[in-house]
């Protein structure tokens, strides 16, 4: 067959979306490597060190270069750098604030008294098969709004 450019497109996007086992398994990485290095232009910043990509994070930590105490502390700074604006934000909002106090105040009085697990089996009831996994959750919204939380909360 003949190679089209959509064909060429396509195989792109099958090569980025596949699956890559990882022999390290250390959460820290994990976070830096989808979390603090997800922003366009991100750095991380770990034992006086900044770094611009993750594969040198991870190659100076899997080399011995960084300690791992460097690197939890370069990821719990990045971390609170990134959840600043939001801690920020629901301190200093008068809606954001009290929105935060209905959202506790409704997990307190939520908490159920009965804190056994029950569970539905669709299994058993041969609704499914087994190994089958069921999720409700709403449908995701990559800009979701303060209004949108609100009313979510409000149902």
């Amino acid at each position: 067959g003949s190679d089209t450019a959509d064909d060429k497109a396509e195989d792109a996007g099958k090569e980025s979306m596949h699956l890559v086992e990882d022999k390290v398994k250390n959460p820290c990485l994990d976070y830096i490597k989808n979390i603090i290095f997800s922003p366009p232009g991100a750095t991380f910043t770990a034992g006086g060190t900044t770094y611009n990509d993750f594969e040198t994070v991870r190659d100076k930590f899997l080399g011995g270069e960084m300690s791992e105490d460097d690197l939890k502390r370069g990821l719990i700074e990045s971390l609170n750098k990134l959840l600043e604006p939001v801690r920020t934000h629901f301190s200093t909002d008068e809606n954001a604030k009290e929105l935060l106090q209905k959202v506790r105040q409704y997990k307190k009085e939520a908490m159920p008294k009965d804190s056994k697990v029950r569970r539905l089996n669709l299994v058993e009831l041969s609704k499914v098969p087994a190994g089958s996994h069921l999720v409700f959750a709403p449908v995701p919204n990559a800009t979701p709004t303060l209004q949108e939380a609100v009313d979510v909360l409000a149902s």
